[in-house]
Formats: C-alpha cells, sequence, structure tokens
C-alpha cells in the first residue's frame, strides 16, 4: 500500500502554506547555523537564525503559495491554447505545457530568490555587521550577487521538480490534495535552503581565487 491516508493536517488550503513557511524557516536555520559554523568557522547568534527563519519562511510562503500555482496555472492556459489548435498531437501538447509550468517556474523561482536573499544579506550586514546600507551598498551587493542567486532559485525549482514528482507519482493516489503540499513545501524549502551564506561563501571563494 503505497499511498497514504489524505485526511490529514498540513494539506487542506491555509494550513499547506503555514506548514511549507515553518519547515521553510527550520531547513534556512538549519542550513544557514551549518555554513556559518562548520565552514566560514564564526559563530551563531540567535538574531542570525532570526534572520534565517524569516527568509525561510518567505521562501515557503512564496513557493507554496505563489510560485507552484503560478507556474501550474501558466502551463496549464498555454498547453489549453495549443491544443486548441488541431493539428498538434496530444503528445506535443503535454510536453508544451511541461516545458512552459518548468520555464515559468524557473523565471520566478529565480526571481523570488534573488529579492529574499538580498533581504538576508541587507539584514545581516545591518543588524550584525554593522554594515551602512544605502542605495550604492544595494546595487554593488545585487551586482556581485544576482546571478548566483538567480541560479540557485532556479535550480531549486528544476530539483523540487523532480523530487516532488517522484513522492507524487510513487506515493500518492492522483489528484490527491497532499500532491499540492509536497510540491509546496519541496519548493519552498529549496529555496529557503539557497538564500543562506552557502552561495555567499562560494562568492568569496572565487574573489580570493581571482586575486592570487
Amino acid at each position: 500500500m503505497r499511498y497514504s491516508d489524505s485526511s490529514g493536517h498540513c494539506i487542506d488550503g491555509l494550513s499547506t502554506v503555514i506548514c511549507a513557511m515553518v519547515i521553510g524557516g527550520a531547513v534556512s536555520v538549519a542550513v544557514d547555523a551549518f555554513v556559518t559554523t562548520q565552514i566560514q568557522h564564526k559563530d551563531y547568534s540567535w538574531q542570525r537564525a532570526g534572520i534565517a527563519f524569516t527568509a525561510g519562511a518567505v521562501g515557503g510562503l512564496v513557493g507554496a503559495a505563489a510560485i507552484v500555482p503560478m507556474a501550474t496555472a501558466a502551463g496549464a492556459s498555454i498547453g489549453a491554447a495549443v491544443g486548441a489548435l488541431t493539428i498538434v498531437p496530444a503528445s506535443a501538447v503535454q510536453t508544451i505545457t511541461t516545458v512552459a509550468t518548468l520555464v515559468t517556474g524557473s523565471a520566478a523561482s529565480a526571481y523570488s530568490n534573488v529579492v529574499i536573499s538580498e533581504y538576508r544579506r541587507i539584514a545581516v550586514g545591518a543588524l550584525i555587521d554593522g554594515e551602512n546600507i544605502s542605495p550604492d551598498w544595494v546595487a554593488s551587493d545585487l551586482n556581485n550577487h544576482a546571478p548566483i542567486d538567480a541560479a540557485w532559485g532556479t535550480t531549486s525549482y528544476i530539483v523540487g521538480s523532480g523530487v516532488s514528482n517522484a513522492i507524487n507519482s510513487n506515493f500518492l493516489p492522483p489528484s490527491n490534495s497532499s500532491q499540492t503540499f509536497i510540491t509546496g513545501v519541496v519548493h519552498g524549502t529549496g529555496i529557503a535552503a539557497s538564500n543562506t551564506d552557502l552561495h555567499d561563501f562560494i562568492y568569496q571563494r572565487k574573489m580570493k581565487m581571482m586575486d592570487q
């Protein structure tokens, strides 16, 4: 018996979003704490954990409540429009729908991760590192980090799609409401994990290698 009970909590409407936010926040704190203490060898504070949790919770919210529904709707709309053309075979329509969903979700995830990651760096800079946050500081920071933030966001959506599809197809019955929850949580936690200091650490290492 592979299918889970569909009557549980965390999979209906508002509770789906709340669960995705809590899980996203927890994942963000766990990854951020590991990177900060084990890779960067810095002390970890409750203040930093609060910033990471907020960023992760927003990632979970965006993933579950916005990106997944938007990408699904966009893919379905494009697929329906293409399907209205009688010359297009059904298999091609399905492929176009899948690709449109993936492209829309990846683009939205990339953009959202740039915004969420920038919030985290501004918060850490202002509240912990004592940075003087100015428009020029933000512009320079975005110029340095936006490409890799976008890449992390895109990757989190693509990986999340594969993971959630595997879970849905192997463990949940068709049209089960748990599918929306699983997909939202996976994408949300992917964004949450990708906005930690890990890519900052990679960027710093890259800069040091270029200076050598």
